[in-house]
């Protein structure tokens, strides 16, 4: 099992996915509230204004990014894609996708991380460099917690196979 920093970072992006839309829909209910509430005379109209455009970036960006991962894994191969699919956007466990693909549990393991590695390779399609990804962990705690806990378990899985 290769244990790339890349390999983290995809995992990282998937398992945020289907996060995103909640992330948005937050987003949509501050902007909303902020203009609701601008009518206080305490806060200089231009602060709401750039408030509000920050948020509207960030929701964008964050939409974007969803649709450049879903496509990106539509590029790959069908059992790469469904694998991807069941695993990251769905969350189902390995035993359910067996079941779903008549496979077992290991083989499941071993099709999410050749579904990766294929993943990891579509990043320069996808202008994901460390610098980029790190951009992204600065603008989003919750990404950037979603990062720490795969880091975790990499480095867990690490030192059960040495």
């Amino acid at each position: 099992m290769a244990f790339s920093q890349f390999n983290i970072i995809a995992r990282t992006l998937l398992f945020c996915w289907p996060r995103i839309d909640d992330y948005v829909a937050h987003q949509n209910k501050l902007i909303y509230s902020t203009a609701l509430y601008s009518y206080n005379a305490t806060i200089p109209v231009e602060e709401i204004a750039e408030k509000i455009i920050n948020r509207e970036n960030k929701k964008r960006a964050l939409i974007s990014l969803k649709g450049a991962l879903l496509r990106e894994v539509e590029k790959l191969e069908p059992r790469h894609s469904e694998v991807i699919k069941h695993y990251f956007f769905e969350r189902k466990s390995t035993i359910e996708i067996a079941l779903i693909r008549g496979r077992t549990s290991r083989t499941i393991f071993r099709d999410i991380n050749a579904a990766l590695d294929a993943f990891v390779q579509r990043f320069p399609d996808m202008r994901i460099t460390e610098s980029s990804f790190n951009n992204l962990l600065a603008k989003y705690k919750w990404i950037r917690e979603e990062h720490e806990q795969q880091i975790q378990i990499f480095a867990s899985l690490k030192s059960i196979t040495m």
